[in-house]
Order: C-alpha cells, then sequence, then structure tokens
C-alpha cells in the first residue's frame, strides 16, 4: 500500500517498508500530520486540467486549483501560483500532484 503525508507530501510504499521504519526515521517528526493511504487519500474529481488557466502551460507535475489576486479562481502551475495565488487552505485553495491526489489545502 502507498501512503503519503497530508502536510508535506513524503510518499513510501509499505511493501518495501513492511515494519514501517521509514515512517519514523525519514518522515520527519516535526511535520505532525497524519500519514495516509493513497488509495484513501482526496483525489481530484473530474478530468483532469491539461494546461495552466493563466500561462498555458502544460501540467504534468501538479497544479493549484486556487483563488487568484485578480479575484476568480483558476487551475494555475506552480509559477503562476506563486505569482498570483493567495495560498491554500479553506477559501483559498487546493495543491494536487500529478495524480491528481491532494497534497495541500
Amino acid at each position: 500500500m502507498k501512503w503519503r503525508c497530508e502536510a508535506c507530501g513524503v510518499t513510501w510504499d509499505s511493501e518495501d517498508d513492511p515494519v514501517g521504519y521509514l515512517s519514523r526515521d525519514e518522515h520527519p517528526a516535526h511535520c505532525g500530520q497524519p500519514m495516509v493511504s493513497v488509495e484513501r487519500a482526496k483525489r481530484w474529481i473530474g478530468p483532469k486540467p491539461k494546461e495552466c488557466d493563466v500561462c498555458q502551460e502544460s501540467l504534468i507535475a501538479g497544479w493549484f486549483d486556487c483563488k487568484t489576486k485578480m479575484g476568480p479562481w483558476g487551475n494555475l502551475c506552480p509559477a503562476c501560483f506563486e505569482r498570483f495565488g493567495v495560498g491554500v487552505g479553506d477559501g483559498l485553495g487546493q495543491a494536487y500532484d500529478a495524480d491528481g491526489v491532494k497534497i495541500a489545502g
């Protein structure tokens, strides 16, 4: 089973780590967030966006579904999120990895 930290995005496959060493030794203890199975993680519903709503660059590495400084929401690449996004969290936005798994927000 694959696992992911909801806060920092650390992932590992428990079949490669049957006694849980990675969870204790490699996951930052200060993070304090629960590890969840990727199968149970929140996912993007519907077709994944293909390009950034601002610059039209490909979103193959992940994206942000977020409110922008201009007001409207959009699907932004990391570069446009840094420039135009207002953050992640309730009422601000979410971050998704390339597979559409929610990693923040």
